[in-house]
């Protein structure tokens, strides 16, 4: 037995009046094995909902930034500079978060709400980010949080008939057709004169209280499908009038990933851990437990490839942050251009094997003295790839991994991305593959094809 939907819904329509309620999804299926399920979603998703760019899967995308300012405090200087090293290493997307950039003035959170550009940090606008990521050949991420107002912010001040709060600050509201609009040349705007090409869009607040609060007794549940038709609206919108933008529906850390917004972004901050670092097993965690369901999502990942911490956050496209002896981002750095070049090479590597089918190899384990895997196959090419993990504790150098949808029969040839050569052999041996991990915490990823 399933219960779905929206908590509170009692209310009367006006004359001529419509809503439309939560959407549900089911994909049905036969067989013992659960992940089966998951395989036949992950397949819906991307023949029919993951979010398309001229007619072709848009995966996460390799990120690098800046945090570091000129001496009188600007940005411009630091960002335009770094455009043409990061594209000749292979990024592809410009990243310019809430912090530390902080475009508008006030910071976060203080300053949710001031959406203009801060002449201090931005003395010319956001334009010359955007064209020197576009001369680059790289795309310009911008975060914003259009949903939440703080007090005293130019939303809060100049219009307090769009919020849920007035002036105390509060929710937009994305319900209301006047500051529906308002908000969306505002967005239209920024991306139009900045050539923005991935909107970050943050949630960092409760909107329960604010939809309740204004609904009448005989609306109840009103302002909420009200909130929600027009964020859905908003962000299809924009896209029907920028071709090609994407959407990271961050929301304080995968608190948006369901099928009415994956179907219209992607989520490129899956959580919120990652802030705290020093976590790679429950990253590992995280990532296999997500990819049962989502088959392109990403999050920050620290240091550079081959390093046990980089492969344990590695999706198919990452912020990368590798931070220097000053504090300071590296990904632009003259020493850091091997690594850099090889990090943005792996992802390359691994996206295409995201589309296939989902299989855990060992239990889902938080233990920091067992092995922990999974694996991509892509059935219609007999090939795919295993990412493996020997943990800080586990005490065993070698383990059979156990690999799935082998054919038993067929020759295979099978790959190491630490080794450089390349061997045959059989399936049955194949689906029982002997993998040596020398020193732990390490890694290894894996690539076979018949």
């Amino acid at each position: 037995a399933i219960r779905a939907g929206q908590q509170l819904t009692r209310f009367r329509l006006h004359p001529g009046e419509t809503v439309r309620t939560p959407g549900v999804l089911l994909v049905f299926w036969r067989g013992a094995e659960a992940l089966r399920g998951n395989n036949l979603f992950r397949q819906l998703q991307l023949a029919h909902y993951a979010p398309r760019r001229e007619g072709q899967w848009v995966f996460p995308p390799i990120c690098a930034s800046v945090n570091h300012t000129d001496p009188d405090g600007s940005y411009e200087g630091p960002h335009v500079q770094v455009m043409p090293a990061l594209a000749g290493r292979g990024f592809e997307v410009f990243w310019s978060d809430m912090d530390p950039q902080h475009w508008y003035p006030g910071d976060f959170p203080q300053g949710t709400g001031n959406w203009v550009v801060d002449p201090k940090k931005y003395p010319n606008g956001l334009a010359p980010v955007g064209r020197a990521a576009r001369a680059a050949g790289l795309g310009y991420l911008l975060w914003f949080e259009p949903e939440r107002v703080a007090p005293g912010t130019r939303v809060a001040r100049e219009h307090p008939e769009f919020v849920h709060g007035g002036s105390n600050g509060g929710l937009f509201k994305f319900g209301d057709p006047t500051a529906w609009n308002w908000m969306l040349e505002l967005l239209d705007r920024y991306v139009t004169e900045a050539q923005i090409t991935w909107v970050r869009w943050d949630f960092n607040m409760e909107p329960l209280k604010h939809w309740r609060g204004n609904d009448a007794p005989d609306r109840q549940g009103i302002s909420e499908i009200r909130h929600l038709e027009g964020l859905y609206a908003m962000w299809d919108e924009l896209r029907r009038r920028h071709p090609g933008l994407m959407i990271d529906n961050c929301a304080s850390g995968g608190r948006r990933i369901d099928v009415e917004t994956c179907r219209r972004s992607l989520p490129l901050w899956h959580s919120d851990m990652i802030c705290a670092k020093g976590n790679p097993a429950g990253e590992q965690l995280q990532n296999a437990g997500l990819y049962r369901w989502v088959p392109f999502h990403a999050c920050g990942t620290f240091g550079y490839e081959p390093s046990y911490t980089f492969r344990s956050g590695m999706c198919g496209g990452n912020i990368v942050v590798g931070v220097n002896s000053r504090g300071h981002l590296s990904t632009a750095d003259a020493e850091t251009d091997a690594e850099a070049r090889r990090t943005t090479a792996i992802y390359r590597k691994i996206r295409p094997y995201l589309t296939g089918d989902f299989y855990r190899i060992f239990p889902h384990d938080a233990s920091e003295a067992v092995w922990f895997g999974y694996q991509f196959h892509q059935p219609d090419r007999d090939a795919g790839m295993a990412l493996v993990f020997r943990r800080e504790q586990c005490a065993e150098g070698r383990q059979v991994v156990p690999l799935r949808e082998i054919k038993p029969r067929a020759m295979y040839t099978v790959r190491f991305e630490d080794a450089p050569e390349t061997r045959k052999i059989r399936g049955k041996e194949l689906a029982r593959l002997q993998v040596h991990i020398p020193s732990a915490p390490g890694s290894a990823i894996v690539y076979y094809r018949r």
